[in-house]
């Protein structure tokens, strides 16, 4: 049975990182001349991220096999980043933490739906943070399919601040109820009504 939040709650895995000391990468220290490389970067921490630099980061994930953590805070994601930036979480390596906060561009269904198709086929990925990036109750939906889904590998869902309302909220506990591996689902600020709240 998976634990739902609606309202914040200090010390739940939405307010958590992945534990480890590693001081994190920023993108100074692993982009020259245009181009990524990653070197040895465990946590990678990036601020105002424009759509061309997530597409090459996308790639450049693909190539690494020490990256653990993503944290992408006001980044621009156009469908063609998203792509990407799936793809590249999936096979690179060992990702065990993606949170992308306050983003530009997944308010675009497509764009929501590229990333999460992409996440659905890495094998480590532990926790999604989606945090104030208006993925909407179609986004909702996207991630109910693909990353919700029997098999993945996924147990820490947050969505807070997406405009999901009930309909994306019962898409989600339909989701929960067919046996969906998340076992922590964070759903708070997302204008969750009565209708929402029964369905959970």
């Amino acid at each position: 049975m998976a634990s739902i939040l609606l309202a914040a709650v200090a010390g739940s895995p939405s307010s958590q990182h992945l534990p480890g000391r590693e001081p994190p990468c920023y993108l100074e220290d692993v982009k020259a001349r245009g181009k990524f490389s990653l070197g040895e970067c465990k946590k990678l921490f990036l601020n105002f991220t424009t759509a061309d630099d997530v597409q090459k980061l996308g790639f450049a994930i693909q190539k690494t096999t020490a990256l653990r953590e993503i944290v992408m805070l006001e980044p621009t994601i156009d469908s063609a980043g998203a792509g990407a930036l799936g793809a590249g979480v999936a096979r690179g390596g060992q990702i065990k933490l993606l949170m992308v906060r306050d983003a530009i561009g997944l308010d675009d269904s497509y764009s929501t739906f590229s990333l999460v198709q992409g996440l659905a086929a890495s094998k480590s990925l532990e926790a999604i943070r989606l945090i104030n990036c208006s993925i909407g109750a179609s986004g909702a939906a996207s991630v109910a399919q693909h990353v919700m889904k029997s098999g993945s590998s996924v147990r820490h869902l947050t969505l807070e601040g997406n405009a999901i309302g009930d309909e994306g909220t019962e898409t989600l506990a339909k989701a929960i109820g067919k046996g969906s591996p998340v076992t922590h689902l964070g759903l708070q600020a997302n204008g969750v009504g009565d209708a929402g709240a029964q369905a959970l």
